[in-house]
Formats: structure tokens, sequence, C-alpha cells
């Protein structure tokens, strides 16, 4: 059994003041005894008193602030969301159509945001997907093989609990709703491993050991440490209204409603070795849910065939679970104004506080980086709004009008396939017209006299006949508004004439230069705090030596510089205590190069240009060739034993000389 501790506040210190008693809506029951030794000395964190009330009180007073301001954009979200479907709920008159024949198609949504938001996230991934995420180099001379360590523990740490999986789903919001928010713990995670331990007895005659027997004991052991990143639902995000939604280090506080949890999970949590959690049992007997959110629907998503997925909304539990709603919030405070020390600068404390009743977590914040562990990515924005408006929500409009153009068409199509007759009552069945059997009998005293007259199919004009051309009209402006323009997309050209390489080239490079701009922004924003918060920890928490690969792009540097030449190195805490900076990715991505570009380059300088060539390191310039070209890990194929090549001018006629005894070879010809 694995025994997890997250610690998104490690270094954190409970503090607090004297109280007295005063009404609360918990049930009176007395945990003193067992949670007093949790309480630092004169703090008074029980329910109903108080400091903790008052605490309650400041907690909620934010959330609700908050709260009021986000509520204001879930009314466009749900359109948002619809767009990110390919159906719309189908009217009653469309369920009666689908209920006679299911094989008839009924109103759709034509996926183009979709696919906007599909190739922004693709890019963006394909940009900071690349291991190691987050790229580190050292400020001074004497920090280069720290930053080269650090970045590789961290490398280890990311892969280990995917860390792209988290900046997929950043991504994905930043893009359609205007921003992504990501938060980073330190988590640490206990288990059981077993070890091997003989069992001797001394010989009484000779005084020398004898193993009896080798047993399997299991023994407490750190699985996992390292930093964690998770996405916080914009939809649960408690911002300070005050600070810019892509700057939450500038606001006063910064929260979000937590996922839901329930009695027993969180008496467990309590109960693990270094939680950070008390107070639980007070909830054994509280009822209800937070008020912050209240109305939101457990599911936001449409079922299948566009039936609203009714879901529960909070509040309507069952009785069986006793689930409990918990806020995070993250304050900058004074903590002499709080009854919570003496201390008159600000400091940033974090809380917990469950079903808007009883704190469970509270204490001062002691990480070395001195930041909110909250990162956000709006890449849309402009500078000076509050929330951006998104890539997909610019696009709201030419959406509804390509849904128009498809579904007329398709509604009118379907009239088409249906028999419109004009008939003469007087001459035919008309049981048989309305059973639309494909046999219509006329009546009995018109029999033998034919059925010209009787029945007409009805001449009508498809007047939609333009609209899937409009569609591919309206299509093409979108793409271009957004930047997911077809190239890419991955979507071929079709036209006539043949497309010229430069035309291609022109137009594909506008377009990868669309979307480094927004991939570079979020690197500003959101990779960069994340990838310092990553390392500050690492720096203030890590206990474990960490085993690292030395095959990447540092190989070289290490083989060459420092004289690692195996392929696994241990890195211990104190390998890590440097001076380190963040490199801000700029937004390119391996392929945005054309690799034949640099073999026509290579070809000129190596032939006609000698003296510009020996500036050049040959080997550099192919390794990055060979990443153009997809191999992500070239540095595997170089022979650690043959120094780089290096070239130097000599006179025609020792070179001739030299030359022809083999000492050395053109420029040019390794390639």
């Amino acid at each position: 059994m694995t025994v997890t501790i997250t610690q998104p506040h490690q270094g954190l210190q409970i503090a607090g003041g004297p109280g007295r008693r005063v009404k609360s809506g918990v049930k009176d029951e007395d945990f003193s005894q067992l949670y007093s030794p949790l309480y630092p000395e004169g703090v008074n964190l029980r329910p109903g008193f108080r400091v903790h009330d008052e605490l309650v009180g400041e907690i909620l007073a934010r959330a609700q602030e908050s709260e009021r301001e986000m509520v204001k954009l879930h009314p466009k979200w749900d359109q948002i969301d619809q767009m990110f479907t390919a159906f719309i709920p189908q009217s009653d008159k469309e369920k009666i159509i689908k209920k006679n024949d299911i094989r008839k198609p009924t109103s759709i949504v034509v996926p183009e945001s979709f696919a906007v938001r599909e190739t922004f996230t693709t890019y963006a991934m394909n940009v900071f997907g690349d291991y190691p995420t987050m790229r580190y180099d050292g400020v001074g001379p004497e920090d280069t093989i720290g930053a080269i360590l650090m970045e590789k523990v961290i490398d280890v740490q990311s892969r280990q609990k995917a860390t792209l999986l988290s900046l997929q789903t950043q991504f994905n919001d930043s893009f359609g709703y205007g921003f992504g928010v990501a938060t980073i713990d330190w988590v640490v995670e206990m288990g059981k491993r077993t070890v091997m331990q003989d069992e001797f007895m001394i010989d009484p005659q000779t005084g020398e050991e004898i193993l009896l027997e080798t047993s399997r004991i299991p023994i407490d052991d750190i699985r996992f440490e390292g930093s964690v990143i998770q996405t916080i639902d914009p939809r649960k995000y408690l911002p300070d209204p005050n600070a810019k939604i892509s700057d939450p280090q500038a606001g006063e506080y910064v929260g979000w409603l937590g996922e839901q949890e329930n009695y027993m999970s969180l008496l467990r949590k309590e109960n693990e070795p270094g939680s950070l959690f008390f107070n639980v049992r007070y909830l054994r007997t509280s009822s209800g849910h937070s008020s912050i959110y209240l109305h939101q629907t457990k599911s936001r998503n449409p079922s299948y065939m566009g039936e609203q997925n009714e879901g529960t909304t909070k509040g309507q539990a069952n009785n069986i679970v006793q689930p409990i709603d918990l806020i995070w919030m993250y304050i900058d405070l004074i903590p002499a104004e709080w009854d919570l020390g003496e201390e008159e600068v600000p400091e940033k404390w974090v809380f917990c506080l469950a079903n808007d009743s009883v704190i469970v977590v509270a204490g001062r914040m002691e990480n070395h980086h001195g930041m909110f562990p909250v990162a956000v990515a709006a890449p849309d924005e402009a500078g000076h709004e509050h929330v951006p408006v998104s890539r997909v929500e610019i696009m709201f409009g030419l959406q509804e009008v390509m849904n128009f153009f498809l579904n007329s068409h398709v509604e009118e199509s379907l009239k088409f396939l249906r028999n419109h007759l004009v008939v003469d009552p007087m001459l035919v069945n008309m049981a048989d017209v309305k059973k639309n059997k494909g046999i219509i009998k006329t009546r009995h005293a018109n029999w033998g006299r034919g059925v010209e007259n009787a029945i007409k199919q009805l001449s009508m004009q498809d007047i939609t006949r333009t609209h899937l051309s409009d569609l591919s009209a309206v299509t093409g402006i979108a793409r271009s508004t957004t930047g997911a323009v077809d190239t890419a997309q991955g979507i071929q050209r079709v036209r006539g004439e043949r497309v010229t390489k430069g035309e291609f080239e022109a137009t594909r490079g506008s377009a990868l230069s669309k979307l480094q701009r927004a991939a570079q922004t979020i690197s500003l924003q959101s990779m960069r705090p994340l990838g310092m918060m990553s390392a500050y920890h690492v720096q203030q928490y890590m206990s474990q030596d960490v085993w690292v690969k030395t095959a990447g792009r540092s190989e070289e540097l290490l083989r060459t510089e420092y004289a690692i030449e195996d392929p696994q190195i241990k890195v211990s805490p104190f390998d890590l205590n440097v001076a380190f900076d963040l490199l801000v990715s700029d937004g390119t991505i391996v392929g945005g190069e054309d690799p034949s570009s640099w073999i026509e380059w290579l070809q000129v300088v190596g032939s006609n240009l000698p003296e510009v060539a020996q500036s050049y390191n040959s080997r550099g310039i192919a390794l990055h060739m060979a990443r153009l070209m997809g191999n992500k890990n070239p540095e595997q194929f170089l022979n650690a034993a043959v120094p780089p090549p290096t070239a130097q001018m000599v006179p025609d006629e020792q070179a001739g000389n030299m030359a022809a005894d083999g000492e050395i070879q053109p420029i040019g010809e390794e390639f």
C-alpha cells in the first residue's frame, strides 16, 4: 500500500492567538486532546472559538468576492463548451425524427472551433513536450554543472508524474477559455520496500557466526519526492479580481475550490505521517457543501446525441457518502492583524476550509521562492484586460454561421428526400397516400380511367445549394483570423495550379509565426514560474540522492568539459545548491527549419568559403540537422573516443602533402 503525503505547503508553520468561544455551526464535540498537540503553543484553532471563526469569515469573504466576478464568465464558457461538441441538443421535432428513423441526421456543430483549439494545443505540446520540459542554465561558470544536474533531476520527476498531461489540460483551457491555471506542489510518496535480512547464530564452540536463514523484511521507504504540477478548473478558480488573470503573484490572495473529498478520505490524509491536516473529526457530523460555485453541475458536457446530462448539482448528493468541499486559499497578510502572531510585515499564509465551516489546514508559507504556487497561461492577453478573449471565442459568431449553413442545407436535403405530392382526394385512396408504402390505389369509381390527373410530384427548388461553398468561405475567414490555417492544421490545399516551394514555405512560415507567438507567451507567463518554483523546491526539500542519465542535450558538454563518461551519475541534494536561471522557450519546434536549406548552405560554405567554414562547429551543425530530421537524441551516435574535427588554414603545398598522406580531409566531406 502506498501512502501519499501531498505537501503543497512544505515548510508550513501553524501559528495563532488565543481566542474565546463563539457560536459555531459545527456540532459541539471536544477533540482538543487529539488536536492540541498539533496546534502550536498558545493557539486555539478549534471550531467555535474566535480566531478560528474569524479566519473562516475572512476566507469566505475573499472566495465570495472572487466568485461574483468569475461567474459572469460562465454563460460564455457554456457556449464555448457547446462549440467543442459535434452535436446540438435535439429539438422536440428532431427527437421525433430520430425516434422514427435513427439513421436520419439532425443538427450538428461544425467542429471548426475544436480543430482550432487542437491546432494550438498540439503546437504547444510540440514546443514544451520534448523532454526536458524545464531547461536551466547556470548564472556563472561555477554553476553550469549544477544547473545541468538540476535539469536532469527535475526531468526525472516530470517523467514519473506525467507532467505533460497536466500541461496539456492547461493549454486546452488557455486556448478555449482565455486562460489556464496550474498549481505546483512538493509531494512525498511513502510506501513499503522489501529488503533481505540475514539471521545468524554464534557457534558456542568456535564463536563463529552461522547463517540460519535470509528473510524478506518490509521497510518504510520514500517512493517518490518531487514537484507535481496539477491543473485547476477555470470554473473553480478564485483569483484576486483586482489583479490581471495572467499575474496571480500581483494579487493579495488566490484560491480555488478543490476536488470534492469525503470524510473518510480526509481522515485518512490526516493520519498519514507528516500530514498537514487537522480538525477533520469535527466534520463527522457536518452536513452541506460550500456555498462557493454552488450552482455548478457535476458535469458540464452534454451526453451523446445531444441529451443534456442531468447529473446532480452540488448539494444533491446521496445520503450514503458524506461529501466535503474544500476551499484552498493563499493570502498575503500581516500576522499581527489576524491574531496569528506578532509579525508586522506581510507574509504568505495558506488555509484550507472544509464545508465553509472548519479550517483543516492553516500555516505560514516557508517556500524559498516566496510565490503563490500558481501559474496562469493566457496566450491571447493584450495586456490591459482582466480576462482576455480566447482564440476560440473570437470566432464564436463565425462558428454559428458555419453551423447554420451546414444544418440548413441538411434540413433542405431531407425535404427533397421526402415525397411532396399534390393529390386529388376524389381520385385516389388517401389512406394509401398517408401510408407512403410505394403503392397508391385510385378510388374504385376511377379504375380504368388512368392516373394522369390524380397525383403529381410537387416541384421544389433548393435555395441552400450554395451553402456548402459559403461554408468553405466562412471557414477560411475563421482560420485566417485565428491563425490555424490549413498548413498549420496539416491540410493540403487543393487547387488547379502547382504550389511552388517558395510559396509553401512562405505560407507555412507565416502560420508558424502566429503559433510561435502564442507558445512564447505561455513560456513567459506559466512555464517560467513553474520551472523556477520546481528548482527552488528541489534545492529546499530534496532529501535523497537521484540517479540521472547523462544522455541528452548536455551530454557532450558533460563529457568534454567535466570528463563525465558514465551513462548514469548519482546526484545528491548538495550538488544542486547553485545559482540558476530558466531558459525561456522561443516558441519554435523541431522541424520548423528546413534541413535541405542547411545542406545547401554547407555545400556553398564548404566549397567556396573555407575560411568561413573553419569558424563553425561542423559536428554541432550535424547534430542540429539530425534533430531537424526528427532524431531527439543524435548524441547517442557520437563516438566518444574520436575528438571533434577541427579545421585550419595551411599553405596549398603543405595541404597537398598532408592530404596525400591522409592526415587531413577537405571540409564538408564528412557530410
